[in-house]
């Protein structure tokens, strides 16, 4: 079974629970199905909470010692990106391996400033 119908079954699933409790419900009587509904919550509420903590069980266990998670995923001070003389008014993205798109040229070196620093800062201090 494909992804979308996956969600299709789960949706239909859902829906049918739902449509099945309220019918319960209405049978029962206001008094009863207030009960039900009370001890139904209750187990979801339960459900959730032990949910959550899983959840959180399993972000620790990945992150590892360091607390470092997995979006992370590299030792602290394995990368050292340094951007200098240069002013910039767009994105600079920094990456452990930043490589150009296929059949694209490699960029030439940038000319050498005999005049200082770009970016303004000489005889300032």
């Amino acid at each position: 079974m494909k992804p979308n119908g996956l969600k299709w079954a789960g949706g239909i699933v859902v829906g049918a629970a739902i449509v099945g409790l309220a019918v319960y419900l209405a049978t029962l009587g206001w008094e009863k199905a207030g009960w039900v509904a009370g001890v139904v919550s209750m187990f979801l509420t339960v459900a959730g909470v032990g949910l959550a903590v899983a959840g959180e069980i399993r972000g620790r266990r990945e992150a590892g010692p360091g607390g470092q998670g997995p979006a992370q995923g590299l030792a602290q001070g394995s990368v050292t990106n340094t951007i200098s003389g240069t002013t910039n008014s767009g994105t600079i993205i920094q990456g452990r391996t930043v490589n150009p798109p296929p059949g694209t040229a490699p960029a030439a070196e940038p000319p050498v400033r005999e005049d200082g620093p770009a970016d303004g800062a000489a005889g300032q201090g």
